[in-house]
């Protein structure tokens, strides 16, 4: 309703905190140092307490306090659960340079693994480098962009060597590596996968249909951002019922703007 209304029409949810938000950037931007990663990129290194463990990441202070404080893509509302959990097998498509990863990789816990996954060359250096500083073992970069296929890029554009989270991959010519998430679960997930999260800049719907075959026999959970193209909000859940009727659907909305609305998905008997 507030995507299609605005601020005159609906009032934000009551667990929408801006303050907390502002608080925690300021607080992790405090405590924040240069990165050792390179002196040719403004990374900062952040070390902090979370869910009973301390956990380090080189980034941006900005992205990692959003999603510690918002908690998008964990949906816990009036008795409906549909979070990453001990033991989970987890797709983080979109996963820039680790932000979602770092949070992901505590709640899974030792027996989970999660598959970061990113189309950008340097948002993957980056990746890498948190991975083996903090010797996360249940942690897998993937190098590619999720889409309806598999196909390896011929070349390298230099206009990815950059760190953007806004990149988006051109169906005309990608350049850069595409995975399909049904060939991702197959070959390199062993055929195991308990949550999905897509956050690939309007590329969730090509996504999807690359992932027929995990959604109709699998059924994992889903948090899938519907704010990238116009009629995301309506198509990517007409889509997912065609795919898996058995699926219930929530939304959840984590801004006073347009963006950052999930579409949140899980089988009733799993």
């Amino acid at each position: 309703l507030y995507r299609l209304t605005g601020h005159l029409g609906t009032r934000l949810p009551r667990e929408y905190n801006y303050e907390h938000y502002r608080e925690m950037k300021v607080a992790l931007a405090t405590q924040s140092r240069r990165s050792e990663y390179s002196r040719t990129i403004d990374l900062f290194h952040i070390e902090l307490q979370c869910e009973a463990a301390v956990i380090a990441y080189d980034g941006y202070p900005e992205g990692l306090a959003y999603y510690l404080s918002k908690r998008q893509y964990f949906l816990e509302r009036q008795g409906i659960k549909i979070t990453p959990e001990k033991g989970d097998y987890l797709i983080d498509g979109g996963a820039c340079t680790g932000d979602t990863a770092v949070v992901f990789s505590n709640s899974v816990g030792e027996q989970g693994k999660i598959f970061a996954c990113d189309p950008m060359p340097l948002h993957v250096d980056i990746l890498q480098y948190n991975v083996r500083f903090n010797n996360w073992q249940n942690v897998k970069v993937v190098p590619a962009g999720l889409s309806s296929i598999t196909l390896p890029a011929e070349g390298k554009s230099s206009s990815m060597r950059s760190v953007d989270p806004a990149f988006r991959i051109s169906s005309e010519n990608p350049e850069c590596n595409l995975i399909s998430i049904d060939d991702l679960v197959e070959y390199k997930m062993k055929g195991k996968v308990d949550f999905i999260k897509l956050d690939i800049e309007g590329s969730e719907q090509k996504s999807l249909e690359g992932a027929r075959r995990t959604l109709t026999t699998k059924g994992p959970k889903l948090a899938i951002s519907l704010y990238h193209n116009l009629n995301d909000i309506f198509e990517i859940p007409i889509l997912i019922n065609k795919l898996n009727p058995a699926y219930m659907q929530f939304l959840g909305h984590y801004t006073d703007i347009l963006s950052e609305t999930v579409l949140y998905c899980k089988i009733p008997s799993r």
